[in-house]
């Protein structure tokens, strides 16, 4: 027997891949235009997990953490997907990562935030609009390479709410 269920959940399982192509795909702008006079690499490596915490390709940026929710209590599902991303660069000048990590998440919430609806929910099983709700980006003390003499890593986290809304109803 076929499944046929007659009301909606909120789907976002294409979500993370389309942020991720958008980001890829508009990171150079991004970062120019978060300091033009800057010449920063742009991201080498995209994880869609924390995979990328044991790899040692860098500047990356990678998914750390994703959860969604919803309230399905009317006739319109209004949901939440919260994404935590985790940016790594390193270099010799510590004073410089500070200030180079703060145009890689000044970039990457410009991303996030101009990021259209429908490229974002793009492949969902319904109808479903998306916007940025909110955002939040911290920044760890730098560390030293271990064993390695003036490498030094910055590490810088983003969160991001998404506001989800769509029919409950399954369109027949």
């Amino acid at each position: 027997m076929a499944w046929n269920p007659q009301t909606n959940i909120i789907d976002v399982t294409k979500i993370t891949d389309n942020l991720f192509d958008y980001l890829e795909a508009n990171q150079v702008d991004a970062l120019e235009w978060a300091n033009p006079d800057s010449s920063l690499q742009p991201i080498k490596k995209f994880y869609r997990s924390a995979v990328g915490r044991i790899m040692s390709v860098f500047p990356c940026l990678m998914l750390i953490e994703k959860a969604n929710a919803t309230d399905n209590s009317s006739d319109v599902l209004e949901g939440r997907f919260r994404l935590q991303f985790e940016g790594v660069i390193q270099g010799g000048d510590s004073e410089q990562l500070v200030k180079d990590a703060t145009v890689y998440a000044a970039a990457l919430e410009s991303m996030i935030s101009e990021v259209p609806s429908d490229v974002l929910c793009a492949g969902a099983k319904q109808t479903l609009f998306a916007f940025s709700n909110s955002f939040e980006t911290e920044y760890d003390a730098i560390s030293r390479s271990p064993g390695k003499a003036n490498i030094y890593f910055q590490v810088f986290r983003t969160e991001v709410t998404y506001a989800l809304q769509t029919s409950a109803y399954i369109q027949q």
